[in-house]
Protein backbone atom coordinates (compact mmCIF):
# COMPACT_ATOMS: atom_id res chain seq x y z
CA UNK A 1 0.00 0.00 0.00
CA UNK A 2 1.63 3.07 -1.14
CA UNK A 3 0.21 5.28 2.07
CA UNK A 4 2.11 3.29 4.21
CA UNK A 5 5.41 4.25 2.64
CA UNK A 6 7.09 0.93 2.89
CA UNK A 7 8.83 2.00 -0.19
CA UNK A 8 10.50 4.61 2.04
CA UNK A 9 11.46 3.03 5.21
CA UNK A 10 13.52 0.06 3.32
CA UNK A 11 16.11 2.62 2.20
CA UNK A 12 15.74 4.58 5.04
CA UNK A 13 16.66 1.40 7.04
CA UNK A 14 19.28 0.28 4.90
CA UNK A 15 21.37 3.31 6.08
CA UNK A 16 20.37 1.90 9.59
CA UNK A 17 22.26 -1.37 9.32
CA UNK A 18 25.50 0.33 8.05
CA UNK A 19 25.70 1.80 11.58
CA UNK A 20 23.76 -0.93 13.23
CA UNK A 21 23.82 -4.43 11.90
CA UNK A 22 22.50 -6.35 14.77
CA UNK A 23 18.94 -4.15 14.10
CA UNK A 24 15.99 -5.87 12.59
CA UNK A 25 13.06 -4.57 10.64
CA UNK A 26 9.67 -6.35 10.68
CA UNK A 27 6.96 -5.02 8.07
CA UNK A 28 3.53 -5.92 8.74
CA UNK A 29 0.38 -6.03 6.21
CA UNK A 30 -0.74 -7.21 3.05
CA UNK A 31 -1.14 -5.27 -0.38
CA UNK A 32 -0.29 -5.64 -4.41
CA UNK A 33 3.37 -4.56 -3.64
CA UNK A 34 4.32 -7.00 -1.85
CA UNK A 35 6.56 -8.40 -4.96
CA UNK A 36 8.12 -4.92 -5.07
CA UNK A 37 8.64 -4.45 -1.62
CA UNK A 38 10.51 -7.92 -1.61
CA UNK A 39 12.85 -6.42 -4.38
CA UNK A 40 13.68 -3.50 -3.04
CA UNK A 41 14.88 -5.55 0.01
CA UNK A 42 17.04 -7.52 -2.19
CA UNK A 43 18.24 -4.40 -4.29
CA UNK A 44 19.07 -2.83 -0.70
CA UNK A 45 21.17 -6.65 0.45
CA UNK A 46 18.65 -6.50 3.65
CA UNK A 47 17.64 -9.98 3.85
CA UNK A 48 18.47 -11.15 6.62
CA UNK A 49 17.52 -7.33 8.10
CA UNK A 50 14.10 -7.13 6.94
CA UNK A 51 11.37 -9.60 6.91
CA UNK A 52 7.54 -8.64 5.59
CA UNK A 53 5.56 -10.34 7.98
CA UNK A 54 1.98 -10.22 6.40
CA UNK A 55 -1.19 -10.27 8.09
CA UNK A 56 -0.97 -10.57 12.35
CA UNK A 57 -3.53 -12.07 14.92
CA UNK A 58 -0.59 -11.88 17.68
CA UNK A 59 0.22 -7.78 16.99
CA UNK A 60 0.24 -7.22 21.18
CA UNK A 61 3.36 -9.58 21.51
CA UNK A 62 4.99 -8.43 18.20
CA UNK A 63 4.97 -4.77 19.58
CA UNK A 64 6.24 -6.01 23.03
CA UNK A 65 9.02 -7.94 21.24
CA UNK A 66 9.95 -4.50 19.86
CA UNK A 67 12.36 -1.50 20.65
CA UNK A 68 11.38 1.21 18.35
CA UNK A 69 7.82 2.17 15.95
CA UNK A 70 8.65 3.33 12.52
CA UNK A 71 5.77 5.30 10.76
CA UNK A 72 6.84 5.80 7.09
CA UNK A 73 3.50 6.69 6.18
CA UNK A 74 2.92 9.34 3.42
CA UNK A 75 -0.33 10.41 4.74
CA UNK A 76 -2.58 9.15 7.79
CA UNK A 77 -6.21 9.51 9.91
CA UNK A 78 -5.34 9.14 13.52
CA UNK A 79 -2.71 6.23 13.32
CA UNK A 80 -3.99 3.82 15.88
CA UNK A 81 -1.56 1.45 15.43
CA UNK A 82 1.22 3.84 16.17
CA UNK A 83 -1.12 4.75 19.39
CA UNK A 84 -1.32 1.19 19.95
CA UNK A 85 2.72 1.03 19.31
CA UNK A 86 2.88 3.80 22.11
CA UNK A 87 1.13 1.92 24.54
CA UNK A 88 4.05 -0.70 25.28
CA UNK A 89 6.00 2.13 25.85
CA UNK A 90 7.64 2.30 22.30
CA UNK A 91 9.18 5.69 21.26
CA UNK A 92 7.92 6.52 17.52
CA UNK A 93 9.94 7.82 14.54
CA UNK A 94 7.59 8.97 12.06
CA UNK A 95 7.23 11.18 8.72
CA UNK A 96 5.54 14.48 9.70
CA UNK A 97 2.38 13.81 7.09
CA UNK A 98 0.04 16.40 6.79
CA UNK A 99 -2.19 14.86 9.39
CA UNK A 100 -1.87 12.26 12.02
CA UNK A 101 1.60 11.35 13.94
CA UNK A 102 1.87 15.47 14.39
CA UNK A 103 -1.60 15.53 15.87
CA UNK A 104 -0.48 13.08 18.66
CA UNK A 105 3.65 12.95 18.79
CA UNK A 106 5.63 15.71 20.59
CA UNK A 107 8.73 16.06 18.30
CA UNK A 108 11.67 14.70 20.65
CA UNK A 109 9.59 13.93 24.13
CA UNK A 110 7.57 10.76 22.58
CA UNK A 111 9.47 10.36 19.81
CA UNK A 112 10.81 11.81 16.58
CA UNK A 113 9.01 13.59 13.63
CA UNK A 114 10.97 14.21 10.42
CA UNK A 115 10.22 16.06 7.20
CA UNK A 116 7.55 14.17 5.23
CA UNK A 117 9.01 11.62 2.68
CA UNK A 118 13.02 12.56 3.40
CA UNK A 119 14.77 8.90 3.37
CA UNK A 120 18.04 10.57 4.79
CA UNK A 121 16.24 12.13 7.46
CA UNK A 122 14.29 8.92 8.56
CA UNK A 123 17.46 7.10 8.45
CA UNK A 124 19.37 9.48 10.73
CA UNK A 125 16.23 9.55 13.40
CA UNK A 126 15.95 5.96 13.65
CA UNK A 127 20.29 5.72 13.83
CA UNK A 128 19.53 8.42 16.79
CA UNK A 129 17.31 6.22 18.53
CA UNK A 130 18.62 3.41 18.14
CA UNK A 131 21.89 4.03 19.32
CA UNK A 132 20.80 5.53 22.55
CA UNK A 133 19.10 3.82 24.88
CA UNK A 134 18.81 5.88 27.42
CA UNK A 135 16.88 8.03 24.58
CA UNK A 136 14.32 5.39 23.41
CA UNK A 137 13.79 4.76 27.11
CA UNK A 138 12.89 8.06 28.03
CA UNK A 139 10.40 8.80 24.67
CA UNK A 140 9.34 4.93 25.70
CA UNK A 141 8.12 6.43 29.01
CA UNK A 142 6.56 9.52 27.63
CA UNK A 143 5.00 7.60 24.57
CA UNK A 144 3.13 5.69 27.24
CA UNK A 145 1.98 8.91 28.94
CA UNK A 146 0.59 10.39 25.82
CA UNK A 147 -1.34 6.70 24.73
CA UNK A 148 -3.42 7.04 27.74
CA UNK A 149 -4.81 10.49 26.18
CA UNK A 150 -6.33 7.62 23.70
CA UNK A 151 -7.69 5.26 25.85
CA UNK A 152 -11.00 4.13 25.57
CA UNK A 153 -11.70 5.57 28.91
CA UNK A 154 -10.99 8.84 27.80
CA UNK A 155 -12.35 8.64 24.29
CA UNK A 156 -15.70 6.79 25.30
CA UNK A 157 -17.03 9.36 27.17
CA UNK A 158 -16.55 12.17 24.40
CA UNK A 159 -18.62 10.10 22.04
CA UNK A 160 -21.22 9.23 24.58
CA UNK A 161 -21.37 13.04 25.11
CA UNK A 162 -21.72 13.61 21.36
CA UNK A 163 -24.04 11.03 20.85
CA UNK A 164 -26.36 12.16 23.95
CA UNK A 165 -26.26 16.35 22.00
CA UNK A 166 -27.17 14.54 18.42
CA UNK A 167 -30.20 13.05 20.19
CA UNK A 168 -31.14 15.81 22.26
CA UNK A 169 -30.93 18.29 19.72
CA UNK A 170 -33.94 19.46 16.98
CA UNK A 171 -34.83 17.57 13.66
CA UNK A 172 -33.51 19.86 10.62
CA UNK A 173 -35.99 18.68 8.77
CA UNK A 174 -38.61 15.84 8.44
CA UNK A 175 -38.26 15.54 4.48
CA UNK A 176 -36.35 12.55 3.17
CA UNK A 177 -34.18 13.05 -0.31
CA UNK A 178 -33.77 10.15 -2.47
CA UNK A 179 -30.81 10.66 -5.04
CA UNK A 180 -30.55 9.36 -8.08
Amino acid sequence: MPQKGFDLLIPAFAQVVREHPEWRLRIFGTGPRRGQLAGLIEQHGLGGHVALRGRTDRLEEELTDASVYALSSRFEGLPMVMIEAMTHALPVVAFDCPTGPGDVLTDGVDGVLVPPRDVDALAAALSRVIADRKLRVRMGRAALRTSRAYGPDQIMPLWEDLFSELLAGERISDTFWHGR
